[in-house]
């Protein structure tokens, strides 16, 4: 029940890995080389933990708490995101392209 997006949840349990993943791990150090121009939150959860790692270092940093909580509460809408941190999925994925582009 509720509004739960599969991708969401998978790039939160991929969060949680990344950030438990000793430095030195192989699987973090292959999300580490991931090109920022490839990713797509929709369809690449590994590399979607880097996307909400930059999100919560933009003055966010309880974004990943939130829309958990927000999922597991069953509140979670569309307008979540914009709620949280001021901006929509897509508009993220601009900002965070468009940042390690440069």
């Amino acid at each position: 029940g509720g509004n739960r997006p599969g991708w969401l949840v998978e790039a939160i349990a991929e969060y949680v890995r990344y950030e438990l993943s000793p430095p030195d791990d192989a699987w973090r150090r292959d999300v580490d080389r991931t090109d920022p121009s490839r990713v797509d939150y929709h369809h690449a959860y590994r590399d979607t933990a880097l996307y909400l790692r930059w999100i919560q270092a933009q003055g966010h940093p309880d974004l990943v708490r939130h829309l958990n909580r927000a999922m597991k509460n069953r509140t979670f809408t569309d307008k979540t995101w914009t709620e949280i941190s001021g901006k929509n999925p897509d508009e993220w994925l601009q900002a965070y392209r468009d940042a390690k582009g440069k």
